[in-house]
Formats: structure tokens, C-alpha cells, sequence
């Protein structure tokens, strides 16, 4: 009974330190739907909010969508769902260029000790100028974090230091300029 404890608090402990460190910052991959596959691209923009690019091809049709998506983490922060928004425009064979709103709610996990993240959602679409007024789509998706949240944060810790050093060296420029 002890042994148990003590390897799932060890677990316990490996996997939520890991989660915590592991967030992103850039993550680029795959999307796959029912009727479409494509790439997805996200970029966290704020600490809860991401922008997400999606090109999606399908057999009749291939759309671009831009989706506004806020995170809320369900155990820690490597385990998210998220909700957003977002408009598309596309070409559906036979019917011509067509256009609309998305509505994004998904699941979002961050693979421990690895690069990866995993998504399930699903996205309702409100279309204009197409066959169809409204599609029910889901899709899973697997991208791989090019840029992580301590890459992020080595960047601001870096421009904050030469912004100081700046702010010194004019500090130490203008009391040994000499007076006209």
C-alpha cells in the first residue's frame, strides 16, 4: 500500500511539473475533419488567448479560416478547452467562392515530455453563398510546439535587459554631454 502511494505521488508530481512547464508559444500542424484535412497554425497572443489559421482541402471544396480562441485549463495548464470564433472564405466546386463565420469548442492537451499537442473540436459554420447554410464539423489535430513558453519568456527577460542597459547608457551620455 505504501509502495502504491509513494509511485503515484512521484507520478503525480513528474506529470504536473511537466504540464506546468510545457505550455507554447507557436504550434504548427495537422487538422483531420469527416470531409476535410488540412494545416493548422497557433499562436498564443495573450496568456489565455491563441490565433489559429486553419487551411482545410477537401473533395469538393478547400476553405481558410482565421479563429480568435481563449483557453481555460481544466486540471493544470497543460490540459485545456477552449472556445473561439472566427470567419472563413473557400471554393466549393460547381457552386464558386463562398464565405462565413466559424464557432470553435475543443479539448486541448499537451503531451508530457514531448513537443506535441493534441486537439479534438468541434466547429459549427455559418456559410453565405453556398449550398449548404451550415455545416457541423469536428476534427482532430496534432501539432508539433515550435516555439515554448520559456522561449518566450528568455526573449522578454533579454529585451528587457538591453532596454535597461539602454536606459543607463543615456543616463550616463547626458551627464557627461557637454553644455552649449
Amino acid at each position: 500500500m505504501k509502495r502504491t502511494l509513494l509511485i503515484a505521488s512521484m507520478l503525480i508530481a513528474l506529470f504536473s511539473t511537466d504540464l506546468l512547464a510545457q505550455r507554447y508559444g507557436t504550434a504548427g500542424g495537422v487538422r483531420s475533419g469527416r470531409r476535410e484535412m488540412g494545416i493548422s497554425l497557433k499562436q498564443r497572443l495573450m496568456p489565455r488567448t491563441t490565433a489559429e489559421a486553419l487551411v482545410m482541402i477537401g473533395l469538393k471544396q478547400y476553405s481558410v479560416h482565421g479563429l480568435l480562441e481563449y483557453h481555460y485549463p481544466i486540471i493544470d495548464k497543460g490540459l485545456n478547452y477552449y472556445i473561439g470564433a472566427g470567419i472563413h472564405t473557400g471554393h466549393r466546386r460547381n457552386h464558386g467562392q463562398f464565405y462565413g463565420m466559424d464557432v470553435l469548442l475543443g479539448l486541448e492537451v499537451k503531451i508530457p515530455a514531448l513537443p506535441l499537442l493534441l486537439s479534438a473540436d468541434f466547429k459549427p459554420m455559418a456559410h453565405l453563398n453556398h449550398s449548404k447554410s451550415t455545416q457541423w464539423e469536428t476534427g482532430i489535430s496534432i501539432r508539433y510546439i515550435f516555439v515554448t513558453h520559456k522561449d518566450l519568456k528568455k526573449r522578454k527577460k533579454a529585451k528587457e535587459k538591453e532596454e535597461r542597459k539602454d536606459r543607463r547608457k543615456e543616463k550616463w551620455d547626458d551627464l557627461f554631454k557637454p553644455k552649449e
